[in-house]
């Protein structure tokens, strides 16, 4: 089911006329009564028209925490809000502008007039979209000893093997002779999923263990397309080789 996020401006501007233009005849008329029945019948057009949509609204307020001295942001790729598509609480809501904070992993949302920002609750949120990234939100097993947290994560690859991000910010202050210096520092870490296990990795070396059945294909894969797992172009070599493991044929375990 898709509920569709629409702006309330239209709404507010509307009463606005109304009771302006009605406060005015009131003078004249007296009728208040009149008066009172617009403005009940505005609201209820506009509680229609938000419809489902009021549930997204129903968190806590988000407060900013970023210093005027910080560089950087703790969103994921931009401080700007975007539109994007979040499955929460049983309803899907496509084109909702929203930030997601990777420092609180938290996806943050503006009520309809702007005025406000909530958080969403993060166990209602099955998955959320957005600058064309899909976030799936994993729980952990407390029993078991899997390195995967309870949280949102970036699924890069879907397919009989996975591969995920978790997007990791960070803040490092200093005190300087200049004062205060800081800055948003990203972390980011990845895993494969393979026969439901998890599995962090880093290294070209790290995959292939994983991915014995097929090392030799993806061994040569890497050199022709001249793949390299340094931290600037780690997220993009991990990729092609998930991706490129996902058409190969069953190979055989060693």
């Amino acid at each position: 089911m898709k509920r569709f996020l629409i702006k309330s401006n239209y709404f507010f501007t509307l009463l606005g006329v109304i009771i302006s233009s009605q406060a005015f005849s009131q003078v004249a008329t007296n009728d208040s009564a009149y008066l009172a029945t617009r403005i009940n019948n505005l609201i209820s057009q506009y509680d229609q028209a938000i419809g489902d949509q009021k549930i997204l609204f129903n968190g806590k307020e988000y407060l900013t925490y970023d210093k005027y001295y910080l560089k950087g942001h703790q969103f994921f790729r931009s401080g700007e809000e975007q539109e994007g598509d979040v499955y929460y609480d049983g309803y899907l809501f496509t084109n909702v502008p929203l930030l997601y904070d990777v420092l609180l992993d938290q996806i943050v949302i503006s009520e309809p007039n702007g005025s406000l920002l909530f958080k969403l609750e993060n166990k209602k949120v099955n998955y959320f979209k957005v600058h064309d990234h899909t976030f799936i939100r994993l729980a952990a097993d407390t029993l078991s000893e899997s390195p995967v947290k309870t949280g949102f994560y970036d699924l890069l690859v879907d397919g009989k093997t996975k591969l995920l991000a978790k997007r990791v910010k960070r803040v490092y202050e200093d005190a300087t002779i200049r004062g205060m210096e800081g800055e948003f520092i990203t972390e980011d870490r990845f895993f494969i999923r393979k026969n439901d296990q998890y599995y962090p990795v880093s290294k070209k070396k790290a995959v292939l263990k994983i991915l014995t059945d097929n090392k030799k294909e993806l061994q040569k894969y890497s050199r022709n397309q001249h793949l390299k797992f340094k931290k600037e172009t780690r997220e993009y070599a991990l990729v092609k080789l998930i991706q490129y493991y996902n058409n190969l044929p069953p190979g055989k375990s060693p």
